[in-house]
């Protein structure tokens, strides 16, 4: 089976309706052929995806003056040379549009018991305000806006941008700058959870 040919069944098959619009009831097989789906699986892939570790950090970008943040957990170095990372975004954030003009972001790793940074970006902020005005920062060789009480940060240029089937967007920056800030704070390693806080 070639993998265009698995894709298209996989899909096919996971669009199959059933009786009463839902796709199967608790414990009921889907049985179509070669398609054969138990809904429990749902379930127990939800339960081991909750536990991939996660972090929490900044998202801070700035464009023409414009500047933007919002707090982001799924974030995964994906290449050594060069050194790169990958964030997951939820789509309809505030940061997206500064991203796409500047092609930059900086990425600040923050404590979890900063509960001041918490507090400030766990709120979709309005589309025209500042939400560093605030905070002190500084800014990277990017331009990237870096709060200063973060732990460390990375200064990253965009060198893909991709497109889901789904409610994430991921952004691949390559880092071109770095440094750890604060050695006082523990970084986050929590589990499960939503990618972006709205």
């Amino acid at each position: 089976m070639r993998i265009s040919d698995f894709v298209g069944w996989r899909k096919k098959c996971l669009r199959a309706p059933a009786r009463g619009g839902a796709l199967f009831a608790k414990g009921e097989t889907l049985n179509r052929g070669r398609c054969r789906v138990n809904r429990d699986v749902a379930s127990d892939a939800a339960a081991a995806i909750a536990h991939i570790p996660n972090g929490l950090f900044l998202l801070t970008s700035q464009y023409e003056g414009r500047r933007a943040a919002v707090l982001v957990k799924w974030v995964q170095q994906c290449c050594d040379q060069p050194p790169m990372i990958m964030v997951a975004l939820a789509r309809g954030q505030m940061i997206e549009p500064v991203i796409r003009d500047s092609r930059m972001f900086a990425l600040c790793q923050i404590s979890p018991n900063d509960r001041f940074l918490m507090r400030k970006f766990s709120q979709p902020g309005d589309l025209h305000d500042d939400a560093l005005v605030s905070l002190l920062t500084s800014t990277a060789p990017s331009g990237s806006p870096i709060v200063d009480r973060a732990m460390s940060y990375l200064d990253c240029e965009v060198v893909r941008h991709i497109e889901l089937d789904g409610d994430h967007r991921i952004y691949v920056g390559q880092v071109l700058s770095g440094a750890v800030l604060n050695r006082n704070g523990e970084p986050s390693n929590g589990l499960g959870n939503n990618g972006s806080r709205r």
